[in-house]
């Protein structure tokens, strides 16, 4: 299934000079396992887990696609049109059935949570961790992590999504922590709002 190609191929840059088609999940995941140039960051991990989903048969191809094409655009590596038909553009472009467009991320609400939003993460801290998540966005994965639908059977305390495993404690305690730094981060506007002179 890794190899059914995607609906429009992904253009990389590759080595500052060329770029890399990925046609499929296949192609996707050898290029961000061989040329991936730029930090391995969790929207990285996110798209290299969800293309050997894909490659494996567990996942739709096209949902890996828009995961690469998030993680290039994010790092810089995602070929601008200029480099694909030799027209010379600062924009990003991708490709689509009619031609080339700016790549759009479907506007998600920082409550919409499904597993594949936690591929890539592999502790609660990593979610913690992650700069480009706004607070809500991560107290929203932390929920959805901790709640019962990824309780493992016989372990009550263990909570387990896309194969990884880790304690309800983590979760509550990475929520707690969270909660603790929104409301200092709170304190402190508060505090700086009332100590201006106007």
């Amino acid at each position: 299934m890794g190899h059914r190609p995607f609906s429009q191929p992904v253009f990389l840059k590759l080595h500052h000079t060329g770029n890399f088609q990925a046609r499929s999940a296949w192609e996707a995941h050898e290029y961000l396992d061989l040329h991936w140039s730029a930090a391995r960051t969790a929207h990285y991990r996110q798209a290299k887990a969800l293309c050997q989903s894909a490659i494996d048969g567990l996942m739709d191809v096209e949902v890996a696609r828009r995961a690469v094409i998030d993680a290039a655009q994010r790092a810089g590596l995602l070929a601008t049109k200029w480099q694909v038909d030799g027209h010379d553009t600062n924009t990003t472009y991708v490709a689509v059935e009619n031609g080339w467009q700016r790549p759009s991320r479907a506007t998600v609400t920082d409550d919409e949570v499904s597993d594949s939003d936690l591929a890539g993460y592999w502790r609660a801290s990593d979610i913690l961790d992650d700069p480009a998540l706004s607070p809500s966005r991560k107290k929203a994965l932390l929920s959805y992590w901790a709640s019962d639908i990824h309780a493992v059977s016989g372990a009550p305390s263990l909570r387990c999504a896309r194969g990884v495993t880790v304690t309800i404690d983590s979760l509550f305690d990475a929520m707690a922590k969270l909660d603790s730094e929104i409301d200092q981060a709170a304190m402190v506007s508060s505090s700086s709002a009332t100590g201006r002179s106007w």
